[in-house]
């Protein structure tokens, strides 16, 4: 919801359009002065690139909301946003503010560690409220609209937590962070869909292994125990106990070619007999 609120709204403002490098240029300014705060439950709202384009992670969205509420409170934003023709009246900015207000407090809400049971039946009324709104200020108009899944199981948001509990309990986010090396990993490999699987799965281990490799040799910290001693030995005693272990190995290989030799010096010699030329073995003629 809030990553296609920001859609919408520079959609509506104009991507390409003049106006809308001024207004992420506000967003950027209020974002750095937003961020000189001890508050650590604020989001994120010093961002890098525009705050209207590139994709950003899913917690970074409260940030950019947070910014939109800030430029539609300002006089600077309203007067910037105010030239285009769907901002033109004071009513379109104060809908797009209250959709955007609205957004921060249901996230919020549905942040908090605990909710009460009597808050969560009438959450389904307000559920749909919030939809209506989204409809009428910020109806999607590329695409399939709003006829997404996501905006959708918001109807079913009510059910879940009755069910599963508050939102944090099954939230994803900490494991779809995950995704990163795999993403990376699909990139890498031939996209064929017989063997992507497979690919993928050998180029995250892969991966792993060169993980383990610098641990080794840039930290100095090897992981496996070396011929069977304390893992904290360094490599000039790595090398040292490999140049004894050889000198061993030799001196070994010698004393066994010694042994096999005096005991073919103890093999006693049978005499053979060989055949001669007779009259039991006449010779071809």
């Amino acid at each position: 919801m809030l990553k296609r609120t920001r859609e919408i709204f520079f959609k509506a403002v104009g991507e390409s359009a003049a106006v809308a490098q001024d207004i992420a240029g506000l967003g950027r300014l209020y974002g750095k002065l937003i961020s000189h705060q001890s508050d650590r439950s604020m989001p994120l709202t010093n961002f890098s690139n525009n705050i209207g384009e590139g994709r950003k992670m899913a917690k970074e969205y409260k940030g950019v909301i947070l910014l939109n509420a800030a430029i539609l409170r300002s006089t600077k934003g309203r007067q910037l946003v105010g030239t285009k023709t769907k901002f033109r009246r004071d009513h379109k900015k104060d809908d797009w503010l209250l959709l955007v207000e609205l957004l921060l407090e249901w996230e919020a809400y549905l942040c908090e560690p605990r909710m009460l049971k009597r808050h969560v039946k009438r959450l389904e009324k307000k559920h749909r409220f919030i939809m209506y709104i989204m409809k009428k200020v910020a109806n999607r108009t590329t695409g399939m609209g709003l006829k997404i899944m996501k905006y959708h199981v918001v109807l079913h948001m009510a059910d879940d937590i009755l069910n599963f509990g508050v939102p944090l309990e099954f939230d994803t986010g900490a494991n779809e962070s995950h995704h990163k090396a795999l993403k990376v990993a699909a990139k890498m490999n031939q996209r064929n869909a017989s063997t992507f699987t497979q690919q993928v799965a050998e180029k995250m281990f892969e991966f792993y292994l060169l993980e383990l490799g610098l641990q080794e040799v840039q930290h100095d910290n090897p992981i496996w125990d070396y011929y069977e001693r304390n893992i904290h030995h360094t490599y000039s005693d790595i090398e040292e106990s490999s140049q004894d272990s050889d000198s061993d190995l030799s001196s070994e290989s010698s004393d066994l070619s010694s042994e096999s030799s005096n005991r073919q010096a103890r093999v006693p010699t049978v005499p053979v007999k060989v055949p001669t030329a007779s009259a039991k073995y006449p010779r071809n003629r």
